[in-house]
């Protein structure tokens, strides 16, 4: 019986971490050092709704808010560095309470070598992008909130290769693996365990 393991990328799927909270009065800079570890430059984006009324001197109540359109947040593009060394370069939107999220395309790195490049919602994978490790591990394929979830293909550090379903981080459903030789093996695939594989034979 065949195992597999995806432990390259458990530690970075479960500690990714972003949240970009924009600091008081931030919307009206448009390049802003946060620290000497974070910053934020190529920002354009329009004050928050609520904050704008202020400026006017309207009133915040739910009248006036409910009389506004509801417009579909703008995307930007940001160059931030986390307080940890991670960077993210790419698209970000402003949630209503001014939180910062990456939403669109986007390339994030860590310090020690992984790369995430593809679609972020929601301040998460989500959709279809590229992960490398430092390993020599690679996903390529769908994520769905930080996981492995839906086609894909997982490069192993080997060599080795997985092609077909993955439901939340785990191979599960129809798909092919090939092995360092290059041989196809065909098959229903569990998790960690693979039974039943059948050899693809090519004519």
């Amino acid at each position: 019986m065949t195992r597999f393991s995806l432990c390259p990328f458990h530690t970075y799927l479960e500690s990714l971490r972003p949240q970009l909270v924009p600091e008081k009065g931030f919307e009206r800079t448009e390049s802003q050092a946060w620290d000497a570890t974070a910053r934020l430059s190529e920002y354009s984006c329009t004050s928050l709704q609520a904050t704008e009324l202020a400026a006017q001197g309207e009133s915040q109540s739910p009248e006036n808010l409910s009389r506004s359109p509801v417009s579909t947040p703008e995307v930007f593009r940001i160059n931030f560095i986390f307080p940890n060394g991670d960077k993210y370069d790419g698209d970000c939107t402003r949630t209503s309470s001014g939180v910062i999220e990456r939403n669109g395309i986007g390339i994030h790195t860590t310090p020690n070598g992984i790369v995430y490049t593809g679609s972020w919602k929601d301040d998460k994978m989500n959709g279809f992008g590229k992960l490398e490790h430092f390993s020599g591990a690679v996903y390529e394929g769908h994520f769905k909130d930080n996981m492995f979830h839906g086609l894909g293909t997982y490069t192993f550090p080997t060599g080795a290769k997985y092609t077909g379903n993955f439901n939340e981080n785990r191979v599960e459903g129809e798909g092919q693996y090939t092995d360092i030789q290059g041989l196809e093996w065909c098959g229903n695939f569990h998790f960690t365990a693979a039974p039943g594989l059948r050899l693809k034979r090519h004519m």
